[in-house]
């Protein structure tokens, strides 16, 4: 590839002749470079952001988990009446707390799974699909 000041980009290419001379082709792919160039570019940022997607779920799911493992276990050591007997109202909080606190795991769980999942991955592409009548 050359570049010309003009800023084309040419292709070169020879073929030898049956004379024994050369053909030298020129061929302008301008186009085509910055087309490449272009998608490159954006295939580069879309990695970058899923990255940046992968590590803030990532660390959401990490500051969300260490302060919920914490309550869970003291209000499930609560519940267990270990430190003594709950009054009715006091279980039911804390059972309300064990309660909320699981599905909040529960849910956290499934949003810390979304950082690896990625269609490509799985051999999916998101080509048109067509649904029978």
């Amino acid at each position: 590839m050359w570049s010309v000041p003009d800023r084309s980009i040419l292709s070169l290419s020879t073929s030898s002749l049956p004379d024994g001379a050369t053909l030298v082709t020129f061929k302008d792919v301008t186009d085509r470079f910055r087309i490449e160039t272009a998608l490159r570019d954006r295939n580069e940022g879309l990695e970058a952001a899923d990255r940046l997607k992968s590590d803030f779920i990532k660390h959401v799911s990490y500051e969300l988990r260490t302060p919920l493992n914490t309550i869970l276990g003291f209000s499930e050591h609560l519940a267990s009446g270990v430190p003594g007997a709950l009054n009715p109202q006091q279980d039911e909080y804390v059972q309300a707390i064990v309660a909320g606190g699981n599905t909040l795991r529960a849910w956290s769980t499934t949003f810390s799974t979304w950082h690896w999942w990625n269609p490509a991955r799985c051999g999916w592409s998101w080509n048109a699909l067509i649904l029978p009548n």
